[in-house]
């Protein structure tokens, strides 16, 4: 019963604090959408960089299947335990064989299970892409839920 509490507690939190980090941190450019991301993450360790991997599913077609790579060395700290890394997402390739890319930042909290990504620029169908996404727990391993906003037009500036 704690552990469904507890679960609650920071599954509730993460919505909050998604809905306020989002609000105040994806603005909205001339031309470009907003709109809110509801997904999943699932990912997995390696022993060389990048040290994480993560592929993503959820309402965007075009981030179904895009993969979440974790690039900074070292990415994990462990006062207190977490990852604070640069990230890079990549859509799946589409039928004309081209990806798009979106640069950002994650951090991930072990004792909370919590964690959240931002990112601010874009390439191809990605251009213009800004997101605020929370991070937070399933009840599977490695599986990670993601929410928030995020809008892509505009500019990369």
């Amino acid at each position: 019963m704690r552990q469904l509490m507890r679960f609650i507690a920071v599954f509730a939190g993460a919505i909050v604090v998604s809905t306020l980090v989002a609000s105040s941190t994806v603005a909205a450019k001339d031309g470009s959408k907003n709109a809110f991301f509801v997904g999943q993450k699932l990912c997995a360790p390696h022993l060389t960089p990048p040290l994480f991997t993560c592929v993503m599913s959820g309402n965007v077609p075009l981030l179904q299947g895009a993969t979440v790579k974790y690039i900074s060395v070292p990415a994990i700290f462990p006062d207190p335990m977490r990852i604070d890394s640069d990230v890079v997402l990549t859509t799946a390739a589409t039928a004309a064989g081209k990806k798009s890319t979106a640069r950002g930042h994650c951090d991930f909290y072990y004792s909370t299970g919590t964690g959240l990504c931002t990112y601010q620029s874009g390439t191809h169908a990605l251009a213009g892409f800004r997101a605020a996404w929370v991070v937070g727990p399933t009840t599977t391993a490695h599986v990670f839920s993601v929410i928030g906003k995020y809008s892509i037009g505009g500019n990369n500036d």
